[in-house]
């Protein structure tokens, strides 16, 4: 067989269906690398804690934006877009998470305090079992700001306004390295919930 017959069989990875990757996972290594070189090169180019968490979230939002595009596209139809806040974190919580992370999130939960606000937790997430922060940044940096990002990206793109999504580092003794994230909708999205339950 010659060389330009084995070649021309061979496709581009943009020449396959999306559906044949679904599957697919990448290995947990390859992404601990990853995770790592992003969170140097941010850490290079910032001048404080805060600015490097916001630079964790915008590549967070722009993954979650993404993936949810992809994730709409392999699942089978019909395609049904959450209308409502609670469908929306749910399918967060479980499908998504699960397809990102391998499992699903720990907990989701509503704040008693202000109704706009609902937190995703996860007791041993990936990007917070290998990132190591500096001694004098660890409890002030949170590498789950990139987690916050990502779900954020995904509320956004599903048509939910998110005002904030924000990392809290809320590891204790049985889970050291748990990481909530803190959505707060913006007015608008909880008034259309009220509507759609009038109707």
């Amino acid at each position: 067989m010659s060389g330009a017959a084995a070649g021309a069989r061979r496709t581009s990875l943009l020449d396959r269906p999306l559906n044949k990757t679904k599957g697919a996972e990448v290995s947990l290594s390859a992404f601990a690398f990853l995770y790592s070189e992003m969170l140097q090169y941010s850490q290079r180019r910032v001048s404080g804690i805060q600015d490097l968490e916001k630079r964790l979230a915008d590549f967070g939002r722009a993954v979650g934006v993404r993936y949810l595009a992809l994730h709409t596209a392999r699942t089978p139809p019909p395609h049904k877009r959450p209308l409502r806040v609670l469908a929306l974190l749910r399918s967060i919580h479980t499908p998504l998470w699960t397809a990102l992370f391998g499992r699903a999130a720990s907990s989701l939960e509503k704040s008693n305090d202000h109704p706009r606000e609902f937190m995703i937790s996860d007791a041993a997430p990936a990007v917070s079992r290998f990132a190591s922060v500096p001694r004098e940044m660890r409890g002030f940096l949170t590498p789950g700001a990139f987690l916050a990002g990502v779900v954020g990206g995904m509320a956004d793109a599903s048509g939910f306004a998110v005002e904030a999504c924000t990392a809290h580092a809320t590891g204790d003794d049985a889970a050291p390295g748990r990481v909530t994230v803190l959505i707060r909708f913006a007015e608008g999205v909880l008034e259309r919930d009220a509507m759609l339950d009038e109707k």
